[in-house]
C-alpha cells in the first residue's frame, strides 16, 4: 500500500482514508519540514459538502444536472515543529476545517484561475478571473466568517485566450518592476 502524501490524487487517498474523508474529518495526510527547522508545514485534506454554488442555480437544479457540489480540497498550513511532532499522518484534526473563499487576485504568481466544470474556459468576474483560496481555521472563526466566501462568476472565456492574457499581464508586471528598479 501506498504511503499517505501530499502528492497522492484524491482516488489515492479516498482508498487510503476514505474512510475519514467521508466523515468530513480534517486529516494530516503530509508534513515536510521547512527551511527553519523551527517550523513544519502541515499538509490537510477535508471533504467540503456545503459549498454553495459558483452560479445562480438552486440545489435542485444542481441535482437535476448531475452536479456534485461535494469536493474534497487541501489546504497547508505552518506549525511549530515541537507541536506537529506530536500528530502523524493520517491524524484528524479536530475543532478546526478548511476554509473555501474565492477571490480576484492569486495567491501565488502560477496560481491558475478557477475553471467550468467542463475544464474548457475559466470563471470571470467583470472580466477578472476568479481564484479560490483555501485556508484551515477554527470551527468558531469560520461561523463568524460567514462560512465559504465563493464568488458567483458573471461570464467564461476560452482557456486559451485567458492564458494569454495572464501571461502577457505577468511579463507587463515584470517589466514594470524591473523599469522601476534601474530607474531608481
Amino acid at each position: 500500500m501506498e504511503e499517505l502524501n501530499r502528492n497522492l490524487t484524491n482516488d489515492g487517498l479516498l482508498e487510503l482514508i476514505g474512510d475519514k474523508i467521508k466523515e468530513g474529518l480534517m486529516i494530516i495526510v503530509d508534513k515536510l519540514l521547512t527551511s527553519n527547522p523551527e517550523y513544519t508545514m502541515l499538509y490537510v485534506v477535508q471533504e467540503i459538502i456545503d459549498l454553495p454554488n459558483a452560479v445562480d442555480v438552486t440545489d435542485f437544479e444542481a441535482a437535476a444536472l448531475g452536479w456534485d457540489n461535494t469536493l474534497i480540497i487541501r489546504a497547508m498550513f505552518n506549525a511549530d515543529t515541537t507541536i506537529s511532532e506530536k500528530y502523524p499522518k493520517g491524524t484528524q484534526i479536530d475543532g478546526a476545517r478548511i476554509r473555501i473563499y474565492d477571490t480576484l487576485t492569486p495567491d501565488f504568481e502560477e496560481q491558475s484561475p478557477r475553471l467550468t466544470r467542463e475544464k474548457d474556459a475559466v470563471r470571470v468576474l467583470q472580466g477578472k478571473p476568479i481564484y479560490r483560496q483555501s485556508h484551515v481555521v477554527f470551527d468558531e472563526e469560520f461561523m463568524k466568517l460567514g462560512g465559504h466566501a465563493v464568488i458567483e462568476y458573471d461570464n467564461t472565456v476560452p482557456i486559451d485566450i485567458a492564458m494569454a492574457k495572464k501571461s502577457t499581464i505577468v511579463s507587463a508586471a515584470k517589466l514594470l518592476s524591473t523599469e522601476a528598479l534601474i530607474t531608481s
